[in-house]
């Protein structure tokens, strides 16, 4: 008989801060907004102390979120000459393709857990077709899968953001990034529509 001697408590935060870039090519300054998660965990033993183990992931969580941010690059190209900065490079290669990877491993995971009772089958009924063919079917499937990892990774590493034609560069651009003027102007009106009293209709004394 197991006895819960514990349990570990989880916290996870999430924020949004804008970054400011310099374009390498036309000198605009523009700003895009990052995006970043990170997750802190810390044992609760007995059960005694989950407040404090929930200020501890809490702590935890924070400080790996502003780790994260101070690494934090995403390749959104300049919106007014469309170039991807030179430390843009490497994470547009990470994101290229990406769907092949994520293919690849939800793929692969159920193929591996419904090859090995097959192959057990084929093994010990070789007479028997159906479990052969499946097998068969399942051992295909599974190279398959395993083969888009290295192909992913290998396009990734041959893709240049900016040879993508530079109408298509601009347009991403615009969408994910505002010319940091745009973006202090975008700021100075939520902070005074923040200000302003709400207007309403008061009710009635009677």
């Amino acid at each position: 008989m197991l006895i819960p001697v514990g349990e570990r408590r989880f916290c996870t935060l999430e924020a949004s801060r804008p970054q400011e870039v310099r374009c390498e090519k036309c000198r605009l300054d523009y700003v895009y907004i990052s995006t970043r998660s990170a997750t802190g965990s810390e044992v609760n033993p007995l059960f005694l102390s989950g407040g404090q183990a929930d200020r501890v992931a809490t702590a935890q969580a924070r400080a790996r979120l502003e780790e994260a941010f101070e690494h934090a690059i995403d390749p959104v190209p300049c919106p007014g000459c469309g170039w991807f900065q030179s430390n843009m490079i490497a994470p547009a290669r990470r994101m290229h393709r990406a769907i092949l990877r994520k293919a690849g491993i939800w793929i692969s995971i159920p193929s591996l857990i419904l090859i090995f009772p097959f192959y057990m089958g084929h093994r010990v009924f070789p007479e028997s077709t159906g479990t052969t063919v499946i097998y068969r079917i399942l051992q295909a499937i599974l190279t398959v899968a395993l083969l888009l990892l290295p192909l992913r990774r290998f396009l990734g590493s041959r893709f240049e953001p900016n040879q993508l034609p530079v109408e298509e560069r601009m347009q991403l651009g615009k969408t994910y990034a505002f010319t940091r003027e745009a973006f202090r102007q975008l700021m100075a009106e939520a902070r005074k529509a923040d200000s302003a009293p709400k207007s309403g209709v008061q009710p009635k004394t009677p």
